[in-house]
């Protein structure tokens, strides 16, 4: 959704700063004059029915417009990939969780927590990533059990990343099974939301952990299983590295397998 100004300048737009999956702007209106408000879809040429309501802003609302300012400065800090910046990002996403709380917003909630995660998780500060990606993961499940449709295809989109991520942190702990866990736990979810990228990510991950538990079988197995979906979705960088993944784990199969 964006707002345009008497000279149609963008002036505010948002895509999910309401509940949910809905745009919300809360603005103050600069000058008198006939604004415009545009909504459209996510993806280009996708359609279907919307509600669009005007209202006065309430302390909530107030509220919820504070937190996607403060996500939105904590997703450009986290962008620029420096120490610095995603320090200064875990500023903010931390500080959006209480305000989405006090929204009773558990999807931004769950965002917010996601995304301090993968920040504290990009500085390698494991346990504090886990302090927020386990809680985001619990409420990604409770969310899952009130959704339908759509919304339930991003939830589980949102619970299979966290799983991933999770798995991430435990396999860089060198607690591999855990990490194992959290892994098999992502695919069919994946697999349920036809997230072929994500699946093949996810067979991989399994691989890798296979592999340096050294179960080069079963390694090399879920290296053959990501190549066709890498293929098929024209993941070229992916593909050669899994190429590669396999190509070194038949190596040292045929080591393993050499006579004395």
């Amino acid at each position: 959704m964006i707002l345009l100004d008497p000279e149609g300048n963008n002036i505010a737009q948002n895509d999910d700063g309401g509940d949910e999956r809905n745009a919300r702007i809360v603005t103050t209106l600069p000058t008198d004059g006939g604004y415009t408000v545009l909504a459209n879809s996510y993806e280009a040429g996708a359609v279907g029915a919307y509600r669009l309501m005007v209202q006065a802003a309430n302390a909530r609302d107030e509220t919820a417009a504070e937190a996607e300012q403060l996500f939105q400065a904590g997703q450009e800090l986290y962008r620029e990939g420096s120490v610095a910046s995603l320090r200064a990002a875990i500023e903010k996403f931390e500080a959006v969780i209480p305000l989405y709380q006090a929204a009773n917003n558990r999807f931004g909630e769950a965002l917010a927590r996601t995304a301090a995660g993968r920040a504290h998780d990009s500085l390698g500060f494991n346990s504090e990533a886990l302090s927020h990606y386990e809680p985001a993961l619990e409420i990604w499940q409770f969310l899952a059990q009130q959704a339908s449709g759509e919304d339930l295809s991003t939830i589980q989109t949102w619970q299979a990343t966290t799983l991933n991520n999770i798995g991430g942190v435990y396999s860089a702990l060198g607690e591999k099974q855990q990490a194992l866990a959290y892994y098999e736990q992502a695919l069919p979810l994946l697999e349920a939301v036809g997230d072929r990228g994500g699946e093949a990510t996810t067979l991989n991950n399994i691989g890798w952990v296979y592999d340096a538990l050294g179960e080069m079988q079963q390694a090399l197995a879920y290296f053959e299983q990501a190549l066709p979906i890498l293929e098929a979705v024209g993941d070229r960088s992916g593909e050669a590295v899994t190429l590669n993944n396999a190509a070194r784990v038949k190596r040292a199969l045929r080591i393993l397998c050499k006579p004395n």
